[in-house]
């Protein structure tokens, strides 16, 4: 069996390359997890869900309460 050098120093490079962002975005995604709930108030439902009926869709009070 014959292996061509060239051929397979352009598939180790580009392992090493996938290799690399493989690593560099599981940084970026276990480092983001850590300071998410430092940047971003928690998602309230409730209340978002509360002010697109009030503001979008115009909901009355007698809506509101049936809704809640």
């Amino acid at each position: 069996m014959i292996v061509r050098p060239k051929k397979s120093k352009f598939l180790l490079l580009i392992i090493a390359v996938l290799l690399l962002a493989n690593v560099a975005g599981l940084f970026f995604f276990f480092n983001n997890k850590a300071y998410k709930n430092d940047h971003h108030p928690p998602f309230d439902r409730k209340m978002v869900m509360t002010k697109y009926l009030k503001e979008e869709l115009k909901f009355n009070d007698d809506q509101m309460k049936r809704f809640d």
